[in-house]
């Protein structure tokens, strides 16, 4: 999810609530691009994507490869928690700094230290 926030100038909510149906290919450029609806609300109902226009977010390799490491998890969401709610309702990832991206950060510098 980092890689992709990183190389596609996604923000948090974006990215945490990809969805698979935002998807739309471009067989002219032999790729494919993601359309955020204008609609989408992010943490809440007044967020979302910024100016409330469309977004269109281009993908280039880095981005690319991630996407298609998650192809097939999951029939709507590009990054799904893997959980539903109390109520049964499938979920996403809900932050991308919380308790558990910290410990993970940690742990990969870690692995990288000299």
């Amino acid at each position: 999810m980092t890689m992709f926030k990183v190389n596609t100038g996604c923000r948090e909510q974006e990215v945490c609530k990809l969805q698979w149906n935002w998807e739309i290919a471009v067989p002219e450029l032999g790729t494919n691009v993601f359309l955020i609806p204008a609609g989408f609300g992010g943490r809440s109902a007044r967020s979302g994507v910024k100016n409330r226009d469309e977004r269109l977010v281009v993908m280039n390799d880095v981005a690319k490869s991630v996407i298609e490491k998650q192809r097939g998890k999951h029939p709507l969401y590009v990054f799904p928690f893997g959980k539903p709610d109390g109520e049964g309702n499938e979920t996403t990832v809900r932050r991308m700094n919380d308790s558990a991206w910290k410990k993970a950060r940690i742990g990969a510098a870690k692995k990288w230290q000299v």
